[in-house]
């Protein structure tokens, strides 16, 4: 039986050099193995994508990125997207697959990408904006190789960063008994941080939460959200009013 299932299906890899993007594994439940080609193959990263989507992906001057860790691959740690908007519908343009998600793996595939984007099109991939989660590694990553880029999220992103971090400050329990107080204060730093640019935010604030908790203060469970420069920073750029 395994002799047979070998002849149809190839075997799983252990670790990254046994990782091959052709034959079987190149083809969809529907047996096409025309939607992706191998872009890069190397150090920990694998790209996959295709030449028309590229050409595409070019075009657009802006992206969204997203990563998971639940739904990916081993011996891969993480599988990252880029989609872009085509005909009113985000669509996934590119697929990455990283070892481990740090500064060097992003950064890399970001350098891997526009490089490849201009082998093909014959012209640089000048983009505006990215849309992305509040990952550290990838900002870093887009400032580095995309610096005139402009960074940005969304409402689906900064509510999962705040209650992130109301757990981490244990009030979570007192936000839960009273749901509408989370909403009011939820609207107030969509209303009053909606134009703060990313690098200001990041200089100025100083975080002074714990010094709060330290001093013992009874009003802190409201002020840290216009302390804290890691809930916020990811969420607001230099000049846009949109989000």
């Amino acid at each position: 039986m395994t002799r047979s299932r070998l002849t149809h299906v190839s075997t799983v890899p252990h670790d990254t050099d046994e990782v091959s993007f052709h034959g079987h594994w190149k083809r969809t439940w529907s047996e096409d193995s025309s939607c992706y080609t191998e872009i890069y193959n190397d150090w920990g990263v694998l790209i996959y994508s295709k030449h028309q989507k590229l050409r595409n992906l070019r075009q657009y001057t802006e992206i969204y990125c997203d990563g998971t860790f639940r739904s990916c691959p081993k011996p891969y740690a993480q599988e990252f997207t880029i989609q872009g908007r085509y005909r009113n519908k985000v669509l996934c343009f590119v697929n990455c697959l990283m070892t481990d998600c740090n500064n060097g793996n992003h950064l890399h595939g970001l350098q891997i990408l526009t490089v490849k984007i201009r082998q093909i099109t014959g012209r640089r991939w000048r983009l505006r904006k990215v849309i992305c989660d509040f990952e550290l590694a990838l900002l870093a990553a887009v400032e580095t190789d995309l610096p005139h880029a402009q960074i940005s999220g969304c409402y689906f992103y900064l509510n999962h960063s705040l209650w992130r971090k109301v757990q981490n400050l244990v009030l979570a329990a007192s936000y839960r008994r009273q749901p509408a107080l989370w909403k009011t204060w939820l609207r107030w730093v969509i209303d009053n941080f909606n134009h703060v640019a990313i690098r200001q935010l990041e200089e100025e604030v100083t975080g002074d939460w714990d010094n709060e908790v330290d001093s013992g203060s009874t009003d802190g469970e409201f002020e840290w959200l216009d302390l804290d420069s890691d809930v916020n920073s990811c969420f607001y750029s230099d000049s846009d009013d949109e989000n």
